[in-house]
């Protein structure tokens, strides 16, 4: 059913192992943590891209990349191939942490200015910016707004907030993509473009909940006369 080119066959089986051994032995800091988090490690830019979170987020990536990665690689070659798959991996994790690392700097200042002056808007502004999708935190907003003195009241909201900051801080991303599609298009245009390569990623992020990378590239080839194929390849990333 699949015709699987040397490339795409031994990406495939490195991604298989070492979701088992994963499975098996953890292997968590192979994932890519925030850049600043004492888990952090460079070489976490391509390691990661081997880690998944399940059989569902495995399943999904070596479908696209089986269906999709033998055409590309028939057409550019296994090196030009690999190369767009590790710009593409490497590139959507630097993204990431860049974002990542801006978002995790204005939770940090909102953690700051609440521990120097608490009040529950101060309290409720940072689950709303930070933490959108937890529940509970109005009671406690509510109880500050009433009880601003309260010393234990803040000695627990600061612990709180103080967890979720921690949490955010030492969670890793895992997979290039959470789930992948490739499309390929072939279509006729008229061009005197010789050969052309477009590489370009666009990133996109929710705090705690979405990140987006996509990376497409065109590839334009003149054949005969004013005749050219054009081959789009987009990769999209979400990541849950």
């Amino acid at each position: 059913m699949f015709n699987l080119t040397p490339t795409v066959r031994i990406l495939l089986f490195i991604n298989i192992g070492v979701f088992l051994l994963a499975t098996q032995l953890g292997l968590g800091w192979l994932a890519l943590y925030p850049v600043g988090s004492q888990s952090f490690q460079p070489w976490q830019f391509l390691t990661y891209m081997f880690m998944h979170g399940g059989l569902g987020h495995i399943f999904g990536n070596m479908f696209g990349l089986i269906s999709f990665g033998p055409l590309l690689e028939q057409r550019w070659g296994p090196q030009r191939f690999l190369t767009f798959w590790l710009i593409c991996g490497i590139g959507a994790g630097i993204l990431y942490s860049g974002v990542r690392f801006y978002e995790l700097n204005k939770m940090n200042e909102a953690r700051l200015a609440f521990q120097q002056e608490p009040s529950g808007v101060a309290f409720a502004d940072f689950f709303r910016d930070n933490a959108p999708e937890a529940r509970g935190f109005e009671v406690v907003a509510a109880a500050l707004q009433r009880n601003p003195d309260d010393a234990g009241l803040i000695a627990s909201a600061n612990e709180t907030i103080d967890a979720i900051f921690s949490r955010s801080f030492n969670s890793p991303m895992v997979g290039a993509s959470g789930r992948c599609s490739v499309f390929c298009s072939p279509s006729p245009i008229c061009s005197p473009i010789r050969s052309s390569c477009f590489c370009s990623f666009l990133f996109l992020s929710r705090p705690n909940t979405l990140s987006l990378c996509m990376a497409s590239m065109s590839f334009m080839r003149a054949s005969s006369g004013c005749r050219a194929t054009m081959w789009r390849t987009s990769l999209t990333w979400v990541e849950y």
